[in-house]
């Protein structure tokens, strides 16, 4: 879940690259095992910019198109 990484009460990467790196770093390693990238992301978490631009970073989806 997003707010694992990101809430202050949790791992509290409220830096946006940091954030990204952890949860690519965490897809990576279920692809090296062959296994599945299940990412729940709460729709009220998806209100920012950079919460929207966060959430297609982690999936590859490209923000321009």
């Amino acid at each position: 879940m997003e707010c694992t990484v990101l809430d202050a009460k949790y791992m509290g990467l409220s830096d946006y690259y940091s954030a990204i790196e952890y949860m690519l770093k965490l897809k990576d390693r279920c692809a090296m095992f062959k296994g599945d990238f299940v990412f729940l992301w709460h729709n009220s978490r998806l209100t920012t910019e950079q919460d929207k631009r966060m959430y297609q970073a982690v999936l590859g989806i490209d923000s321009d198109g």
